[in-house]
């Protein structure tokens, strides 16, 4: 029994950590838990892993990383992540969040830079790049174009030469509510309902393609999965109607000074 038991963990012990969600953050301070996995963190738990699976680690389930624009676009950042020893995830999110686009604050148009797509090389392991948007509804048709055009003209690319395309693939959209309240101020400019945002989310996948048929894709010979080099493209919402009050957002600790009643409207926490 006891070696049926040792048998059955040095087989198994690996996968509750395997299968689990590995959560990374590329984000400014305020913008992420206290206590967050580094890529320092990352690389210890990989070799600790790999050093008690026979010098290899198995590969990760799913990876998701909350990236801000500032950090995600260049690419530097995100390839410290990717570049990680013995690093093998199959499904890789990156999640921009309504806060973590350029500019949110002016309500300026939707606009990502692409050098990160150009640039970063995925592990060969990696079957699925998901990338998941988040805006506020109001701004549902930018998210849309935005995704559409990630869709037609964006590729990623594994450090085996393997590309990801998202053509021909699904995506999925959702809606959710959340406060409107932020990092202590109430942003009563976007508010639907007082106290309340409405936040669409789309997700885009991108997978693996091989190219084949008659004529060889990009120049490449017949049956490559790896084409010539790609450029995908920056993109950009254009005119798009914003919203610019006098006073877009009020602190908490001005409401609380002048009394503003919870529950109180936008047009009323600003008349007070």
């Amino acid at each position: 029994l006891l070696r049926t038991c040792r048998r059955a963990y040095a087989e198994a012990w690996w996968r509750p950590w395997a299968q689990s969600l590995v959560t990374m953050y590329l984000t400014a301070g305020d913008r992420r838990p206290q206590r967050v996995t580094t890529v320092g963190d990352l690389a210890s738990n990989l070799a600790r892993v790999g050093a008690l699976h026979g010098g290899a680690a198995p590969e990760i389930e799913h990876v998701r990383v909350y990236a801000q624009m500032y950090m995600l676009e260049p690419g530097h950042e995100l390839q410290r992540i990717l570049n990680v020893p013995q690093f093998r995830p199959r499904c890789v999110t990156l999640t921009l969040r309504h806060t973590d686009w350029w500019f949110w604050e002016k309500d300026e148009p939707l606009h990502i830079a692409s050098p990160f797509v150009n640039l970063c090389r995925f592990p060969a392991s990696v079957r699925e790049i998901r990338l998941e948007l988040e805006s506020l509804e109001r701004k549902r048709s930018q998210i849309d174009y935005v995704t559409r055009e990630m869709q037609q003209h964006w590729r990623f690319q594994r450090t085996d030469g393997v590309q990801l395309t998202a053509e021909n693939q699904a995506m999925e959209a959702m809606s959710w509510t959340g406060s409107s309240t932020w990092n202590g101020e109430r942003w009563i400019r976007d508010e639907v309902r007082p106290g309340e945002l409405d936040y669409y989310v789309k997700t885009i996948s991108f997978r693996p393609v091989t190219f084949t048929g008659s004529e060889p894709a990009d120049g490449q010979s017949r049956g490559s999965s790896a084409p010539q080099r790609y450029v995908s493209p920056n993109i950009t919402v254009g005119a798009a109607q914003r919203i610019n009050f006098r006073v877009n957002k009020l602190t908490v600790h001005e409401m609380e000074y002048a009394g503003v009643p919870v529950g109180s409207t936008a047009d009323e926490a600003r008349a007070m």
